[in-house]
């Protein structure tokens, strides 16, 4: 993790740094969203990764839009008569 900052769709984030998969990744993560996921298979910082990039910038994902969900789905799955067992 670097001390460097910027904003990200709104959010400030973090710069954060790592070598894998043969590149040289750039992640922005934001700790205003405490979710520890990102694109692909980069997660484990400390919020949501808003940007992340390589070197070479052959890849770059920018998360653009973040919103809570205006209502839920009910899934036609779940019954209402599920009793719990024990093993």
């Amino acid at each position: 993790m670097k001390n460097e900052f910027k904003t990200v769709a709104g959010y400030k984030c973090q710069r954060a740094e790592t070598t894998k998969y043969g590149r040289t990744w750039v992640a922005w993560f934001s700790t205003d969203i405490p979710f520890p996921f990102g694109p692909y298979k980069f997660n484990g910082l400390p919020g949501l990764i808003t940007e992340l990039y390589d070197t070479k910038d052959d890849y770059h994902y920018t998360l653009y839009s973040f919103r809570k969900r205006m209502y839920t789905c009910k899934s036609a799955n779940i019954a209402t008569n599920v009793r719990n067992f024990s093993k």
